[in-house]
């Protein structure tokens, strides 16, 4: 069996060898009817692409908010069944803390599919700038927040809806990373 010559760029990279184009069964002239090889990447060097500057790896763990919104859906409905008042006003209010509860649910949802699309509770989130690394870290500090039953509804309304935009923050960059590899650890948040 003769010996197969490896197909254009792909295997010949993959050795280590300089990428060249196939040879040509026309001896190097221009014929109309000859496709045409277009590089679709540079010949620079070999390996992982760089990152950009100010930019790294960064680990989130994704088991703590997934606990904490689980927390702060018993604050809601402890809140809820603890409002105090009577008659419109308090059916309004209890009608909104239900919903509160639902969008929690729904975040604590969507993180949990995450978890299990990954296979893992820690995500790896690559080209981490610095204020995306502190708008993260922020989020993840929202997220421990609890709520008492004697606090304000107007102070609650606007405590879970920092909450739900830190849950969104996290969840939409956690679903572009990938699951941890057990070798090189990355920084931690």
């Amino acid at each position: 069996m003769a010996k197969r010559e490896p197909s254009y760029d792909v295997e010949r990279a993959c050795r280590g060898e300089q990428p060249t184009a196939p040879p040509r069964s026309d001896g190097g002239h221009h014929a109309g009817s000859s496709p045409k090889i277009v590089l679709l990447r540079g010949r620079g060097p070999r390996g992982a692409v760089g990152q950009p500057p100010g930019t790294s790896e960064l680990r989130l763990d994704l088991q703590g908010p997934i606990d904490n919104l689980r927390s702060l859906r018993g604050d809601l409905e402890l809140y809820y069944w603890e409002r105090p008042g009577h008659g419109e006003q308090r059916e309004r209010e209890r009608y909104q803390v239900s919903l509160w509860i639902r969008q929690v649910s729904e975040r604590t949802a969507a993180l949990e599919s995450i978890l299990l699309h990954m296979g893992t509770s820690s995500v790896v989130l690559s080209t981490v700038g610095t204020s995306e690394r502190e708008a993260l870290r922020s989020a993840a500090g929202l997220l421990s927040h609890w709520i008492r039953e004697e606090e304000p509804f107007e102070q609650v309304l606007r405590t879970v809806a920092g909450v739900l935009n830190a849950a969104d923050v996290i969840c939409l960059r956690a679903a572009g990373g990938r699951a941890e590899a057990r070798v090189g650890r990355p920084e931690r948040l």
